[in-house]
Protein backbone atom coordinates (compact mmCIF):
# COMPACT_ATOMS: atom_id res chain seq x y z
CA UNK A 1 0.00 0.00 0.00
CA UNK A 2 3.04 2.14 0.20
CA UNK A 3 3.66 1.83 -2.95
CA UNK A 4 0.30 2.55 -3.92
CA UNK A 5 0.14 6.01 -1.76
CA UNK A 6 3.64 7.10 -3.01
CA UNK A 7 2.13 7.31 -6.97
CA UNK A 8 -1.13 8.57 -5.57
CA UNK A 9 0.65 11.41 -4.69
CA UNK A 10 2.75 11.52 -7.65
CA UNK A 11 -0.11 11.50 -9.91
CA UNK A 12 -1.95 14.71 -7.53
CA UNK A 13 1.96 16.55 -7.87
CA UNK A 14 1.64 16.22 -11.98
CA UNK A 15 -2.24 17.11 -11.88
CA UNK A 16 -1.21 20.02 -10.06
CA UNK A 17 1.14 21.26 -12.33
CA UNK A 18 -1.55 20.70 -15.52
CA UNK A 19 -4.04 22.97 -13.50
CA UNK A 20 -1.28 25.76 -13.37
CA UNK A 21 -0.49 25.48 -17.12
CA UNK A 22 -3.92 25.59 -17.73
CA UNK A 23 -5.13 28.48 -15.70
CA UNK A 24 -1.85 30.67 -17.03
CA UNK A 25 -3.14 29.74 -20.51
CA UNK A 26 -6.50 30.33 -19.65
CA UNK A 27 -5.41 34.06 -18.74
CA UNK A 28 -2.98 34.37 -21.72
CA UNK A 29 -6.54 33.74 -23.63
CA UNK A 30 -8.56 36.26 -22.16
CA UNK A 31 -5.76 38.97 -21.61
CA UNK A 32 -5.63 38.60 -25.65
CA UNK A 33 -9.31 38.84 -26.22
CA UNK A 34 -8.96 42.35 -25.40
CA UNK A 35 -6.18 43.27 -27.56
CA UNK A 36 -6.93 40.97 -30.21
CA UNK A 37 -9.79 43.22 -32.27
CA UNK A 38 -8.88 46.20 -33.97
CA UNK A 39 -11.77 49.11 -35.28
CA UNK A 40 -10.17 50.28 -38.34
CA UNK A 41 -11.31 53.47 -40.75
CA UNK A 42 -12.00 52.92 -44.36
CA UNK A 43 -11.04 55.39 -47.23
CA UNK A 44 -14.90 56.31 -47.13
CA UNK A 45 -14.96 56.86 -43.55
CA UNK A 46 -16.89 53.81 -43.07
CA UNK A 47 -15.85 51.09 -39.70
CA UNK A 48 -14.83 47.68 -39.40
CA UNK A 49 -13.66 45.25 -37.12
CA UNK A 50 -10.91 43.47 -37.89
CA UNK A 51 -9.10 41.07 -35.91
CA UNK A 52 -5.25 42.42 -35.25
CA UNK A 53 -3.30 39.90 -37.46
CA UNK A 54 -5.11 40.85 -39.96
CA UNK A 55 -4.82 44.78 -39.66
CA UNK A 56 -1.49 46.57 -42.09
CA UNK A 57 0.26 49.32 -41.88
CA UNK A 58 -2.09 51.60 -44.28
CA UNK A 59 -5.45 50.66 -41.72
CA UNK A 60 -5.92 53.67 -39.21
CA UNK A 61 -7.37 52.01 -36.35
CA UNK A 62 -9.39 53.99 -33.94
CA UNK A 63 -9.70 54.26 -29.85
CA UNK A 64 -11.80 55.67 -27.80
CA UNK A 65 -11.83 56.70 -24.71
CA UNK A 66 -11.70 53.55 -22.29
CA UNK A 67 -10.69 51.29 -25.22
CA UNK A 68 -7.68 48.73 -25.31
CA UNK A 69 -4.99 50.09 -27.47
CA UNK A 70 -4.61 46.67 -29.80
CA UNK A 71 -1.55 47.66 -31.67
CA UNK A 72 1.69 49.10 -31.62
CA UNK A 73 1.82 52.24 -33.85
CA UNK A 74 1.91 55.75 -34.24
CA UNK A 75 -0.95 58.42 -33.14
CA UNK A 76 -1.83 60.64 -36.05
CA UNK A 77 -5.04 62.56 -34.27
CA UNK A 78 -6.44 62.57 -31.09
CA UNK A 79 -5.07 63.71 -27.84
CA UNK A 80 -5.60 62.24 -24.34
CA UNK A 81 -4.20 60.34 -21.22
CA UNK A 82 -2.99 56.87 -21.30
CA UNK A 83 -2.90 53.95 -18.93
CA UNK A 84 0.85 52.71 -19.33
CA UNK A 85 1.37 50.93 -15.82
CA UNK A 86 1.37 47.18 -16.76
CA UNK A 87 3.86 47.66 -19.48
CA UNK A 88 5.91 50.95 -18.63
CA UNK A 89 5.68 50.91 -14.87
CA UNK A 90 4.90 54.65 -15.55
CA UNK A 91 2.25 55.07 -12.53
CA UNK A 92 0.78 57.91 -13.42
CA UNK A 93 -1.17 58.27 -17.11
CA UNK A 94 0.61 60.14 -19.76
CA UNK A 95 -0.61 62.57 -22.29
CA UNK A 96 -0.41 61.22 -25.60
CA UNK A 97 -1.34 63.43 -29.06
CA UNK A 98 -0.54 62.94 -32.85
CA UNK A 99 3.40 62.21 -33.67
CA UNK A 100 3.27 59.87 -30.46
CA UNK A 101 4.06 56.47 -30.20
CA UNK A 102 1.86 54.37 -28.45
CA UNK A 103 1.97 50.46 -28.17
CA UNK A 104 -1.07 47.98 -27.08
CA UNK A 105 -1.71 46.61 -24.14
CA UNK A 106 -2.16 50.22 -22.66
CA UNK A 107 -6.03 51.63 -22.44
CA UNK A 108 -7.00 55.24 -23.61
CA UNK A 109 -7.75 56.91 -20.07
CA UNK A 110 -10.54 59.95 -22.54
CA UNK A 111 -8.84 60.41 -25.61
CA UNK A 112 -10.03 59.76 -29.27
CA UNK A 113 -7.16 58.22 -31.36
CA UNK A 114 -6.17 57.52 -34.66
CA UNK A 115 -3.68 54.85 -35.05
CA UNK A 116 -1.07 53.97 -37.71
CA UNK A 117 -0.36 50.72 -37.15
CA UNK A 118 3.38 49.07 -37.47
CA UNK A 119 2.05 45.61 -37.14
CA UNK A 120 5.12 44.89 -39.64
CA UNK A 121 7.33 44.93 -36.53
CA UNK A 122 5.08 42.68 -34.54
CA UNK A 123 3.48 44.00 -31.01
CA UNK A 124 5.38 44.25 -27.84
CA UNK A 125 3.14 42.52 -25.95
CA UNK A 126 2.84 39.20 -28.27
CA UNK A 127 6.41 38.78 -27.58
CA UNK A 128 5.85 38.84 -23.60
CA UNK A 129 2.89 37.07 -23.94
CA UNK A 130 5.17 33.98 -25.77
CA UNK A 131 7.05 34.01 -22.44
CA UNK A 132 4.10 32.49 -21.03
CA UNK A 133 2.50 30.18 -23.78
CA UNK A 134 6.24 28.35 -23.81
CA UNK A 135 6.72 27.74 -20.49
CA UNK A 136 6.72 24.91 -18.12
CA UNK A 137 5.42 24.30 -14.61
CA UNK A 138 8.67 24.20 -12.44
CA UNK A 139 8.62 21.55 -9.45
CA UNK A 140 11.20 21.32 -6.38
CA UNK A 141 14.48 20.29 -6.29
CA UNK A 142 14.13 18.32 -3.24
CA UNK A 143 11.25 16.33 -4.57
CA UNK A 144 13.12 15.83 -8.07
CA UNK A 145 15.69 14.47 -5.99
CA UNK A 146 13.61 12.02 -4.11
CA UNK A 147 11.48 11.04 -6.92
CA UNK A 148 14.79 10.10 -8.46
CA UNK A 149 15.90 8.43 -5.68
CA UNK A 150 12.43 6.60 -5.61
CA UNK A 151 13.30 5.46 -9.15
CA UNK A 152 16.14 3.28 -8.36
CA UNK A 153 14.76 2.43 -4.53
CA UNK A 154 12.52 -0.45 -5.07
CA UNK A 155 14.24 -2.08 -8.19
CA UNK A 156 17.62 -2.05 -5.30
CA UNK A 157 15.42 -3.42 -2.65
CA UNK A 158 13.91 -6.49 -4.65
CA UNK A 159 17.39 -7.28 -6.40
CA UNK A 160 18.46 -7.40 -2.39
CA UNK A 161 15.82 -9.19 -1.51
CA UNK A 162 16.45 -11.92 -4.18
CA UNK A 163 19.97 -12.07 -3.66
CA UNK A 164 19.51 -12.35 -0.11
CA UNK A 165 16.85 -15.41 -0.35
CA UNK A 166 19.32 -17.23 -3.09
CA UNK A 167 22.70 -16.31 -0.88
CA UNK A 168 21.14 -17.76 1.97
CA UNK A 169 19.39 -20.95 0.19
CA UNK A 170 23.29 -21.90 -1.76
CA UNK A 171 25.34 -20.10 0.34
CA UNK A 172 25.04 -21.12 3.83
CA UNK A 173 23.46 -24.58 5.49
CA UNK A 174 19.60 -22.39 6.32
CA UNK A 175 16.71 -23.92 5.75
CA UNK A 176 14.70 -22.54 2.27
CA UNK A 177 12.38 -20.99 5.00
CA UNK A 178 15.13 -19.38 7.17
CA UNK A 179 16.20 -17.83 3.70
CA UNK A 180 12.90 -16.43 2.90
CA UNK A 181 12.21 -15.05 6.58
CA UNK A 182 15.46 -13.36 5.74
CA UNK A 183 14.35 -11.24 2.39
CA UNK A 184 11.18 -10.94 3.48
CA UNK A 185 12.97 -8.94 6.56
CA UNK A 186 14.55 -7.03 4.18
CA UNK A 187 11.22 -6.14 1.72
CA UNK A 188 9.63 -4.87 5.33
CA UNK A 189 12.06 -2.91 6.82
CA UNK A 190 12.71 -1.03 3.52
CA UNK A 191 11.43 2.87 4.66
CA UNK A 192 10.13 4.46 1.23
CA UNK A 193 8.16 6.82 3.32
CA UNK A 194 10.81 9.58 4.17
CA UNK A 195 11.12 10.05 0.37
CA UNK A 196 7.83 9.00 -1.25
CA UNK A 197 5.20 10.73 1.50
CA UNK A 198 7.31 13.06 4.29
CA UNK A 199 8.52 14.97 1.14
CA UNK A 200 5.62 15.90 -0.57
CA UNK A 201 3.64 16.17 3.03
CA UNK A 202 6.40 18.71 4.17
CA UNK A 203 6.74 20.79 1.44
CA UNK A 204 2.65 20.72 0.89
CA UNK A 205 2.68 21.70 5.06
CA UNK A 206 5.25 24.34 4.36
CA UNK A 207 3.17 26.20 1.78
CA UNK A 208 0.01 26.16 3.65
CA UNK A 209 2.37 27.61 6.08
CA UNK A 210 3.20 30.16 3.83
CA UNK A 211 -0.12 30.91 3.15
CA UNK A 212 -1.33 31.46 6.46
CA UNK A 213 1.38 34.36 6.45
CA UNK A 214 0.44 35.82 3.22
CA UNK A 215 2.49 34.01 0.84
CA UNK A 216 0.28 32.12 -1.65
CA UNK A 217 2.76 29.40 -3.45
CA UNK A 218 1.82 27.40 -6.28
CA UNK A 219 4.80 24.69 -5.98
CA UNK A 220 7.34 23.56 -4.00
CA UNK A 221 9.58 25.33 -6.42
CA UNK A 222 8.92 28.01 -4.47
CA UNK A 223 10.11 26.70 -0.87
CA UNK A 224 13.41 25.81 -3.29
CA UNK A 225 13.50 29.48 -3.95
CA UNK A 226 12.76 30.68 -0.40
CA UNK A 227 15.49 28.89 1.36
CA UNK A 228 18.27 29.05 -1.22
CA UNK A 229 18.22 32.54 -3.09
CA UNK A 230 21.01 35.43 -2.25
CA UNK A 231 19.23 37.95 -4.12
CA UNK A 232 15.74 39.74 -4.01
CA UNK A 233 14.98 41.69 -7.14
CA UNK A 234 11.69 44.24 -6.85
CA UNK A 235 9.79 45.73 -9.32
CA UNK A 236 9.19 49.66 -7.98
CA UNK A 237 6.20 50.83 -9.35
CA UNK A 238 2.64 49.15 -7.53
CA UNK A 239 5.53 46.49 -5.69
CA UNK A 240 6.97 48.41 -3.11
CA UNK A 241 4.71 51.68 -4.23
CA UNK A 242 0.74 51.49 -3.30
CA UNK A 243 -1.62 51.25 -6.20
CA UNK A 244 -3.13 54.61 -5.26
CA UNK A 245 -1.31 58.12 -6.24
CA UNK A 246 -0.62 60.65 -3.45
CA UNK A 247 -1.87 64.39 -4.28
CA UNK A 248 1.55 66.43 -2.61
CA UNK A 249 -0.13 70.10 -1.93
CA UNK A 250 2.65 71.82 -0.20
CA UNK A 251 2.61 74.27 -3.47
CA UNK A 252 -1.12 74.57 -3.57
CA UNK A 253 -2.29 78.07 -2.20
CA UNK A 254 -1.19 81.50 -2.02
CA UNK A 255 -1.95 84.91 -0.58
CA UNK A 256 -5.31 85.32 -2.32
CA UNK A 257 -6.72 81.30 -2.10
CA UNK A 258 -6.75 79.41 1.53
CA UNK A 259 -4.94 76.25 0.41
CA UNK A 260 -8.03 74.37 2.75
CA UNK A 261 -10.74 76.01 1.01
CA UNK A 262 -9.40 74.83 -2.50
CA UNK A 263 -8.61 71.60 -1.49
CA UNK A 264 -12.52 70.97 -0.86
CA UNK A 265 -13.19 72.55 -4.31
CA UNK A 266 -10.91 70.50 -6.16
CA UNK A 267 -12.21 67.31 -4.31
CA UNK A 268 -15.81 68.12 -5.51
CA UNK A 269 -14.51 69.06 -9.17
CA UNK A 270 -12.53 65.48 -9.31
CA UNK A 271 -15.07 63.80 -7.56
CA UNK A 272 -17.32 63.27 -10.63
CA UNK A 273 -14.60 62.37 -12.93
CA UNK A 274 -13.50 58.29 -12.96
CA UNK A 275 -10.14 59.59 -14.44
CA UNK A 276 -7.07 57.79 -11.92
CA UNK A 277 -5.52 61.58 -11.51
CA UNK A 278 -9.41 62.76 -10.42
CA UNK A 279 -9.44 59.66 -7.87
CA UNK A 280 -6.31 61.07 -5.99
CA UNK A 281 -7.75 64.30 -6.28
CA UNK A 282 -11.09 63.39 -4.65
CA UNK A 283 -9.39 61.53 -1.43
CA UNK A 284 -8.08 64.95 -0.74
CA UNK A 285 -10.41 66.17 1.65
CA UNK A 286 -14.36 66.18 2.14
CA UNK A 287 -15.71 68.20 -1.23
CA UNK A 288 -17.66 71.28 -0.47
CA UNK A 289 -19.58 73.47 -3.05
CA UNK A 290 -22.49 72.57 -5.85
CA UNK A 291 -20.28 71.35 -8.72
CA UNK A 292 -22.32 72.48 -12.51
CA UNK A 293 -20.98 72.27 -16.07
CA UNK A 294 -18.22 69.54 -15.28
CA UNK A 295 -16.06 69.65 -19.04
CA UNK A 296 -13.75 66.67 -19.73
CA UNK A 297 -10.59 68.33 -21.69
CA UNK A 298 -9.02 65.12 -23.09
CA UNK A 299 -5.10 64.79 -22.48
CA UNK A 300 -5.33 68.59 -20.44
CA UNK A 301 -8.17 67.95 -17.19
CA UNK A 302 -11.17 69.14 -15.95
CA UNK A 303 -13.26 72.09 -16.53
CA UNK A 304 -15.74 73.40 -13.99
CA UNK A 305 -18.10 75.67 -12.13
CA UNK A 306 -18.18 75.43 -8.24
CA UNK A 307 -20.92 77.90 -6.49
CA UNK A 308 -20.52 80.08 -9.39
CA UNK A 309 -16.31 79.91 -9.73
CA UNK A 310 -14.65 79.20 -13.16
CA UNK A 311 -12.01 76.35 -12.02
CA UNK A 312 -9.47 74.81 -14.01
CA UNK A 313 -7.69 71.54 -12.73
CA UNK A 314 -4.86 69.64 -14.86
CA UNK A 315 -1.92 70.18 -17.12
CA UNK A 316 -0.18 73.59 -17.41
CA UNK A 317 -1.10 73.93 -21.38
CA UNK A 318 -4.73 73.52 -20.14
CA UNK A 319 -5.01 76.68 -18.00
CA UNK A 320 -2.23 78.35 -20.59
CA UNK A 321 -4.78 78.23 -23.32
CA UNK A 322 -7.33 80.04 -21.09
CA UNK A 323 -5.04 83.14 -20.53
CA UNK A 324 -3.87 82.21 -16.68
CA UNK A 325 -0.19 82.78 -16.13
CA UNK A 326 1.15 79.58 -14.62
CA UNK A 327 4.51 79.55 -12.98
CA UNK A 328 5.86 75.69 -12.14
CA UNK A 329 8.55 75.74 -9.68
CA UNK A 330 12.02 74.88 -10.15
CA UNK A 331 11.72 71.34 -8.68
CA UNK A 332 9.28 68.78 -9.47
CA UNK A 333 7.77 66.29 -7.12
CA UNK A 334 5.60 63.88 -9.70
CA UNK A 335 3.34 65.01 -12.21
CA UNK A 336 2.09 68.33 -11.70
CA UNK A 337 -1.56 69.32 -11.69
CA UNK A 338 -2.27 73.09 -12.18
CA UNK A 339 -5.10 74.84 -10.49
CA UNK A 340 -7.16 77.63 -11.06
CA UNK A 341 -9.93 79.55 -9.97
CA UNK A 342 -11.54 82.32 -12.01
CA UNK A 343 -8.60 82.75 -14.55
CA UNK A 344 -6.60 83.70 -11.52
CA UNK A 345 -3.48 80.82 -10.64
CA UNK A 346 -3.63 78.82 -7.35
CA UNK A 347 -1.04 77.05 -7.40
CA UNK A 348 0.34 73.14 -7.95
CA UNK A 349 -0.71 70.10 -6.90
CA UNK A 350 2.09 67.07 -7.61
CA UNK A 351 0.86 63.34 -7.93
CA UNK A 352 3.28 60.88 -6.11
CA UNK A 353 3.84 57.21 -5.51
CA UNK A 354 3.33 56.55 -2.03
CA UNK A 355 5.84 53.65 -0.64
CA UNK A 356 4.28 50.79 1.31
CA UNK A 357 5.00 51.61 5.11
CA UNK A 358 6.94 48.48 5.84
CA UNK A 359 8.88 48.83 2.66
CA UNK A 360 12.60 50.22 4.26
CA UNK A 361 12.45 47.74 6.93
CA UNK A 362 11.78 44.81 4.67
CA UNK A 363 14.76 45.62 2.86
CA UNK A 364 17.09 45.99 5.65
CA UNK A 365 15.77 42.87 7.04
CA UNK A 366 16.03 41.17 3.84
CA UNK A 367 19.95 42.36 3.81
CA UNK A 368 20.66 41.16 6.97
CA UNK A 369 19.94 37.67 6.20
CA UNK A 370 22.46 37.74 3.37
CA UNK A 371 20.49 38.69 0.54
CA UNK A 372 21.29 41.47 -1.94
CA UNK A 373 18.53 43.54 -3.30
CA UNK A 374 17.79 45.39 -5.80
CA UNK A 375 15.12 47.39 -7.53
CA UNK A 376 14.16 48.00 -11.65
CA UNK A 377 11.82 49.75 -12.54
CA UNK A 378 10.15 50.83 -16.08
CA UNK A 379 9.80 54.27 -15.10
CA UNK A 380 10.95 56.97 -16.90
CA UNK A 381 11.20 59.37 -13.93
CA UNK A 382 10.63 57.78 -10.76
CA UNK A 383 9.85 59.95 -7.74
CA UNK A 384 12.36 58.00 -5.70
CA UNK A 385 15.47 57.19 -7.15
CA UNK A 386 16.68 55.57 -4.03
CA UNK A 387 14.70 53.36 -1.17
CA UNK A 388 16.48 51.91 1.47
CA UNK A 389 19.96 53.73 0.68
CA UNK A 390 19.50 51.25 -2.94
CA UNK A 391 19.43 53.02 -6.21
CA UNK A 392 16.83 52.65 -8.48
CA UNK A 393 17.26 51.36 -12.15
CA UNK A 394 14.37 53.16 -13.90
CA UNK A 395 13.43 53.46 -17.15
CA UNK A 396 13.99 49.89 -18.31
CA UNK A 397 11.97 48.11 -20.78
CA UNK A 398 10.83 44.53 -19.94
CA UNK A 399 13.34 42.79 -22.27
CA UNK A 400 15.96 45.26 -19.79
CA UNK A 401 14.39 44.10 -16.91
CA UNK A 402 14.92 40.14 -17.86
CA UNK A 403 18.41 41.28 -19.12
CA UNK A 404 19.23 42.17 -15.49
CA UNK A 405 18.09 38.92 -13.78
CA UNK A 406 20.30 37.09 -16.47
CA UNK A 407 23.32 39.03 -16.01
CA UNK A 408 23.07 38.82 -12.02
CA UNK A 409 22.42 34.96 -12.89
CA UNK A 410 25.48 34.09 -14.99
CA UNK A 411 27.55 35.05 -11.60
CA UNK A 412 25.58 32.35 -9.50
CA UNK A 413 23.10 34.25 -8.05
CA UNK A 414 20.00 32.48 -6.95
CA UNK A 415 17.48 35.40 -7.68
CA UNK A 416 13.53 35.79 -6.47
CA UNK A 417 11.74 38.70 -8.09
CA UNK A 418 8.94 39.87 -6.83
CA UNK A 419 6.53 42.35 -9.18
CA UNK A 420 3.10 43.08 -10.48
CA UNK A 421 2.72 43.97 -14.13
CA UNK A 422 2.48 42.26 -17.67
CA UNK A 423 6.24 44.11 -17.97
CA UNK A 424 7.44 41.97 -15.72
CA UNK A 425 7.08 38.61 -16.91
CA UNK A 426 10.32 38.44 -18.55
CA UNK A 427 11.87 39.26 -15.37
CA UNK A 428 9.80 36.74 -13.97
CA UNK A 429 10.60 33.82 -16.58
CA UNK A 430 14.73 34.82 -16.35
CA UNK A 431 14.28 34.28 -12.38
CA UNK A 432 14.89 31.14 -10.32
CA UNK A 433 11.12 31.80 -9.05
CA UNK A 434 8.73 34.83 -8.68
CA UNK A 435 6.12 36.62 -6.41
CA UNK A 436 3.02 38.29 -8.07
CA UNK A 437 1.24 41.13 -5.80
CA UNK A 438 -2.41 39.52 -5.55
CA UNK A 439 -3.66 43.37 -7.02
CA UNK A 440 -1.17 43.05 -9.70
CA UNK A 441 -2.09 42.49 -13.42
CA UNK A 442 -3.91 39.20 -14.35
CA UNK A 443 -1.37 37.52 -16.06
CA UNK A 444 1.57 38.38 -13.48
CA UNK A 445 -0.90 36.78 -10.91
CA UNK A 446 -1.38 33.69 -12.69
CA UNK A 447 2.08 33.60 -14.12
CA UNK A 448 3.82 33.82 -10.60
CA UNK A 449 5.19 31.03 -8.70
CA UNK A 450 3.64 32.36 -5.85
CA UNK A 451 1.20 35.32 -4.57
CA UNK A 452 1.78 37.97 -1.99
CA UNK A 453 -1.35 38.86 -0.48
CA UNK A 454 -1.89 42.58 -0.43
CA UNK A 455 1.29 43.36 -1.46
CA UNK A 456 3.02 42.61 1.69
CA UNK A 457 6.16 42.78 1.01
CA UNK A 458 7.06 42.82 4.62
CA UNK A 459 6.60 38.96 4.89
CA UNK A 460 9.67 37.97 2.97
CA UNK A 461 12.26 37.94 5.79
CA UNK A 462 10.16 35.32 8.09
CA UNK A 463 9.63 33.50 4.54
CA UNK A 464 13.02 32.83 3.51
CA UNK A 465 14.02 32.39 7.66
CA UNK A 466 11.12 29.56 7.71
CA UNK A 467 11.74 28.08 4.22
CA UNK A 468 15.62 27.73 5.33
CA UNK A 469 14.67 25.76 8.24
CA UNK A 470 12.10 23.53 6.19
CA UNK A 471 14.73 22.32 3.70
CA UNK A 472 17.62 21.99 6.51
CA UNK A 473 14.56 19.34 7.98
CA UNK A 474 13.33 17.88 4.66
CA UNK A 475 16.92 17.23 3.30
CA UNK A 476 17.47 15.86 7.03
CA UNK A 477 14.88 13.92 6.42
CA UNK A 478 16.00 11.99 3.15
CA UNK A 479 19.38 11.70 4.42
CA UNK A 480 18.14 9.70 7.23
CA UNK A 481 16.32 7.51 4.88
CA UNK A 482 19.24 6.80 2.96
CA UNK A 483 21.46 5.54 6.06
CA UNK A 484 18.48 3.61 7.76
CA UNK A 485 17.76 1.42 4.59
CA UNK A 486 21.07 1.31 3.88
CA UNK A 487 21.65 -0.24 7.73
CA UNK A 488 18.36 -1.89 7.85
CA UNK A 489 18.49 -3.91 4.55
CA UNK A 490 22.74 -4.51 5.93
CA UNK A 491 21.07 -6.14 9.04
CA UNK A 492 17.93 -7.89 7.19
CA UNK A 493 20.02 -9.70 4.72
CA UNK A 494 22.36 -10.83 7.37
CA UNK A 495 19.74 -12.83 9.29
CA UNK A 496 19.83 -10.46 12.44
CA UNK A 497 16.56 -8.74 12.53
CA UNK A 498 13.26 -10.89 12.35
CA UNK A 499 10.64 -9.72 9.76
CA UNK A 500 8.23 -8.58 12.91
CA UNK A 501 10.56 -6.94 13.84
CA UNK A 502 11.41 -5.64 10.43
CA UNK A 503 8.10 -4.24 10.19
CA UNK A 504 7.49 -2.17 13.31
CA UNK A 505 10.70 -0.25 12.61
CA UNK A 506 9.67 0.46 8.72
CA UNK A 507 6.64 1.65 10.46
CA UNK A 508 8.43 3.45 13.38
CA UNK A 509 10.78 5.24 11.20
CA UNK A 510 7.60 6.30 8.57
CA UNK A 511 5.92 8.08 11.69
CA UNK A 512 9.28 9.83 12.34
CA UNK A 513 10.04 11.24 9.42
CA UNK A 514 6.35 11.93 9.05
CA UNK A 515 5.71 13.42 12.02
CA UNK A 516 9.07 15.96 11.95
CA UNK A 517 8.36 16.95 8.10
CA UNK A 518 5.31 18.02 9.38
CA UNK A 519 5.86 19.47 12.54
CA UNK A 520 9.09 21.54 10.79
CA UNK A 521 6.04 22.46 8.69
CA UNK A 522 4.17 24.00 10.98
CA UNK A 523 1.35 21.44 10.29
CA UNK A 524 2.13 18.94 13.25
Amino acid sequence: EVVSIVFCVYAIGRQIGVIQKGRVAQAVSAFKHAFDVAVVEGQDGTQQRKMVDQVTPEDRVLIQPGDPVPVDGIIISGKGYVRETALTGEPVPVVKEAGDSIMAGTWSLDGNFVVQSKSETGRTIDRIIGLLENSTPRMSRLQETADRLMQYFVPVVCLTAVGTFLGWLFLSDAVWWDALFNSMAVLLVACPCALGLAMPAGIWGGLYHLSQRGIVGRNGHLIDTLAECDSVVFDKTGTLTEFDLEADTRFLGNEEFDKEWLIQRIAAVARLSPHPVSEALSRLAEPKGIVSGLTVHPGQGLEATVDKDKWLIGEQSLLVKQGVLVDLPEIVFGKPVSVSCNNRFAGFLFLTERLRPEVERTLTALQELGCSCHILSGDPAPVYSSIAGLDVRFGLSPESKADCINEWSRTGNRILFVGDGVNDLPAMQASEASLAVDLGAALATEFADGLLVEGRVATLPSALRYARRLKRSLSGNMKFAIVYNLIGMVLAAAGALHPVAAALLMVGSSVIVSFRALKVAGVG
